[in-house]
């Protein structure tokens, strides 16, 4: 905390402004533009020095007190010369920053050394203190309810760091903030919402945003967590160029109906549906194994038995990803469940054609459900059919299936390895049986070994039971019976063009 300088500077408010370490416990601090000052050194107010005053570059050295506030002894040089710094102590940093939201949250742990390249990372979500006995952190991981996540890192000094520490509260409902409604023009992909200046605030989303979730008839959705209050811009991503809407703002539930011919579109908002009543829809028995939950004819139910499996769609929990999705659905029991899916409907085999999102439950024998335990609906036309599984790679059907308003239509990616997209795109789990590859743990596309040995080996054994990431056999608990699901699908590569 510096005073009375001259030339004068002002002051600092107490206790003042942090100094900077220079190693051996030896700090300092530059006070720009002043010849003196007065001084008092504390530790963020107490303990303190006695008040001091310096007019040329010195070091203080403090001497314990017998009461009161410490004197000592200034230097015109360094005292204690030269040193060696040894082994500073790592540092670990837990993203994203303590939030409140109604959606799922993705944790990243991250840790830095000056000495070890790859300390290791330690982590509870008990709000316990984490030791080299805790967790050992793998890959990112979604956080469901309401969690304390504390994280510590430990050099192969042995040196630890200070415990990071994050809170994340889930909101137990839907989002409960500003809903707004988007008509998709001509000639556009999946619809994406870009919003800034929210008020109550949320992070912004950063360009193109976040997709929508389609309504049908060529209405999309976006739900807010908390905002009511908004500027937007809606988009085509991922065309390039991306075909976007002008500047927008909303502070009520509106339908946005954009004017074709301009570049970028304006239009009108609607406080009602412009378009109110239902269309035609088809419906698709749709049958799929994410093969590292195969086992002897059927998909484990252990994470429905243990009700661990999330009650909301956990695919919000992917920002930047194709597995990325927005829907509301949520369901407040389950049964028969081995986990949740994510169904895509594209008019042509690229990413750009998405038309449609849904997600839904793959039942132990495989069919894929809508949250209500009836069919899927699916948008009337001829469309590819895309599966995802947040911890397999996905699959695409081989050709495109015709829907008809009103009528069911099957398909069944167990029964040949034609039934999918691409070259060699699934693994044959017994025989004569396929379902997709498991094991992309580091969501980069393929199975290889990067997921086994760096995401995978690390969190082996622990003892938590939980819905993981890198839990490929849905067990509920990081076992070997994982990494050798990962290992019989290591080579593959995802065979739908994200």
């Amino acid at each position: 905390h510096y005073f009375n300088t001259d030339p004068d500077v002002g002051a600092t408010t107490w206790p003042g402004v942090a100094m900077t370490s220079e190693g051996c416990d030896w700090y300092s601090y530059t006070i720009a533009g002043t010849g003196s000052a007065g001084l008092v050194f504390n530790a963020n107010t107490s303990p303190q020095t006695i008040d001091l005053t310096r007019s040329q570059e010195g070091w203080f050295t403090p001497t314990p007190p017998s009461n009161g506030n410490w004197g000592g002894t200034w230097s015109d040089t360094d005292p204690d010369g030269p040193c060696d710094p040894g082994n500073d102590p790592p540092q670990v940093a837990i993203s994203p920053s303590s939030q409140i939201s109604a959606n799922p949250i993705t944790v990243t742990i991250s840790a830095s050394d000056d000495s070890d390249p790859d300390p290791a990372i330690f982590y509870t979500t008990d709000g316990s203190i984490p030791t080299s006995a805790s967790t050992a952190y793998g890959a990112p991981f979604s956080v469901m309810t309401t969690t304390t996540v504390r994280a510590v890192a430990i050099d192969d000094q042995n040196a630890s760091s200070p415990i990071a520490s994050e809170t994340y509260t889930i909101g137990s409902g839907l989002p409960a903030g500003l809903t707004v409604h988007f008509k998709r023009p001509a000639g556009w992909g999946l619809p994406h919402i870009h919003f800034w200046n929210t008020t109550p605030a949320e992070p912004a989303t950063t360009w193109p945003g976040r997709p929508m979730v389609s309504e049908g008839c060529g209405w999309y959705s976006y739900t807010f967590d908390v905002a009511t209050q908004t500027n937007i811009v809606f988009n085509g991503a991922p065309a390039n160029p991306i075909p976007q809407t002008v500047d927008l703002s909303r502070d009520t539930e509106g339908w946005y109906t954009p004017t074709p011919g301009s570049s970028p579109l304006s239009g009108t908002w609607s406080d009602t549906d412009p378009e109110p009543g239902m269309c035609d829809m088809a419906t698709l028995d749709l049958k799929v194994y994410p093969s590292g939950f195969y086992q002897n004819g059927s998909l484990s139910k252990a994470l429905d038995a243990a009700s661990l499996l999330p009650n909301r769609q956990p695919y919000t929990a992917f920002p930047d990803h194709p597995n990325e999705y927005y829907g509301l659905e949520q369901v407040g029991a389950a049964a028969d469940i081995a986990d949740w899916v994510l169904v895509e409907f594209r008019t042509s085999t690229t990413a750009v054609s998405t038309d449609m999102v849904r997600a839904g439950f793959v039942k132990a024998d495989g069919t894929v459900v809508d949250v209500d335990g009836s069919s899927f609906d699916a948008p009337v036309g001829d469309y590819y059919i895309v599966v995802r599984h947040r911890n397999h790679l996905p699959v695409m059907s081989a050709s495109a299936v015709t829907f008809t308003a009103n009528t069911a239509s099957s398909y069944d990616f167990t029964t040949s390895q034609a039934q999918a997209f691409g070259t060699d795109p699934m693994v044959e789990v017994s025989t004569g049986v396929f379902g997709m590859p498991a094991g992309d743990f580091d969501l980069d596309q393929d199975v290889d070994l990067q997921d086994v040995l760096q995401f995978w080996l690390p969190a082996n054994g622990s003892p938590d039971a939980g819905y993981f990431m890198v839990d490929a056999d849905g067990s509920t608990t990081d076992d070997a019976g994982d990494g050798l699901k990962a290992a019989a699908s290591v080579g593959k590569t995802s065979q739908v063009p994200d």
